[in-house]
């Protein structure tokens, strides 16, 4: 993940992927700023995974960025936010959009659609693109989430978050 100094007016912070906070399908690199998902080619993929940040969010706006480095592909790529309820691995040869598959999460599939309490809505067009930059402004004063792909604005996505 990438914050910068100065985007959308606000400030860097630190925070990694936690290594504590992920499936048992999901690599990270040495420094945890790399996410790899069902890298042992040997193995079939057993289900949907998924990793949260080490910085939680209660109040105020953040503003973070992922960047895709090859293009997205599988049954589901996802990003977005969830509770600490928020599941992060099915088994069982269940592939979901693991975002947004309850209450306690919300995400944005690679497809275009947004996803919340099980349910979906087009958003945007599909990003299968190579190097594409999909930023999350979530601001809890006024309890929206926000995407933007590669520093345009998609709008906002959802609100009620402050709820």
């Amino acid at each position: 993940m990438t914050s910068h100094a100065g985007l959308l007016g606000h400030t860097w912070e630190h925070w990694h992927w936690d290594v504590e906070g992920k499936s048992t399908a999901v690599q990270l690199s040495s420094c945890q700023q790399a996410v790899y998902f069902h890298t042992n080619m040997l193995m079939e993929s057993e289900g949907s995974a998924g990793v949260r940040g080490t910085k939680g969010f209660c109040y105020g706006e953040h503003y973070w960025e992922i960047e895709f480095i090859e293009p997205p592909y599988g049954t589901s790529v996802m990003v977005g936010l969830g509770t600490k309820q928020a599941l992060l691995h099915t088994g069982k040869m269940q592939f979901i959009n693991l975002l947004g598959m309850d209450g306690e999460s919300w995400g944005l599939s690679y497809k275009g659609s947004l996803w919340h309490n099980g349910k979906s809505r087009e958003y945007t067009e599909a990003f299968y693109d190579k190097s594409t930059v999909i930023g999350v402004l979530l601001d809890l004063n006024s309890g929206t989430l926000s995407f933007y792909r590669n520093g345009i604005s998609l709008g906002v996505a959802f609100s009620g978050l402050d709820k």
